[in-house]
């Protein structure tokens, strides 16, 4: 009884959660940015209601039905357990495409594959092709920007980062010290925290000739040997 019980209110409840995560979805920055490459709303797909009527139709013949619990030499309830597998199955998809279309490709996100190109050891942004992202396991270890063949320092790369991290009060340091303060060398390694992500991430620069950079590696978390 206990179990039909369950599977009726996780019919009646399917529709309203799938509205849930379509609102959700639909404020996210990818969406807002980007709303052609927002999937097919999960309330508009014919099956999910198909499953929900099947719950709720199925949980209440059962409850409504004498010979349901009695005892029985074999009483299988094979489908029973088959549905609850293949919700916790469909509940995993869903939470995954959520993640999936709300992340940036930034370090330590899942990969969105709808924002990049696949290459050979790499993928490429759409968006802009110097920003290298590597990916391991579905998971986005970490970014390269070729700033070659043009030419910045790396205080300019700062605003670089700003814009890829889409977080304009990145606090440079161990100590979180304002960006204002910074004054970055083009040889160097950082660590850095976003308030908007509230994350750290840690930063490489790569020197070109004199004082400008040839490339930067953005990376989730600290490093201990970054400044």
């Amino acid at each position: 009884m206990q179990e039909n019980i369950i599977l009726l209110i996780i019919g009646l409840g399917l529709i309203p959660a799938m509205f849930w995560i379509d609102k959700i979805n639909a404020n996210s920055t990818l969406a807002k940015e980007h709303p052609e490459k927002i999937k097919k709303p999960w309330h508009k797909r014919w099956w999910i209601y198909l499953i929900a009527i099947v719950l709720v139709v199925g949980s209440i013949a059962d409850l409504t039905n004498p010979n349901t619990y009695r005892a029985k030499p074999s009483s299988p309830k094979t489908h029973r357990l088959a549905s609850d597998k293949e919700m916790r199955k469909e509940y995993k998809r869903t939470v995954e495409d959520r993640e999936n279309a709300e992340s940036q490709n930034l370090p330590g996100q899942k990969l969105n594959k709808n924002l990049a190109t696949k290459g050979e050891n790499f993928w490429t942004a759409k968006n802009d092709k110097k920003v290298h992202i590597f990916a391991y396991d579905g998971e986005v270890t970490a970014i390269k920007y070729m700033v070659k063949p043009d030419y910045e320092n790396a205080v300019s790369c700062q605003s670089i980062i700003e814009k890829l991290l889409q977080d304009r009060s990145l606090k440079y340091g161990n100590d979180k010290q304002s960006s204002d303060d910074a004054l970055l060398r083009n040889d160097e390694t950082y660590n850095l925290y976003s308030p908007a992500h509230k994350k750290w991430y840690w930063v490489s620069f790569n020197p070109a000739e004199k004082d400008w950079v040839s490339t930067f590696s953005l990376y989730s978390g600290r490093n201990e040997d970054a400044q």
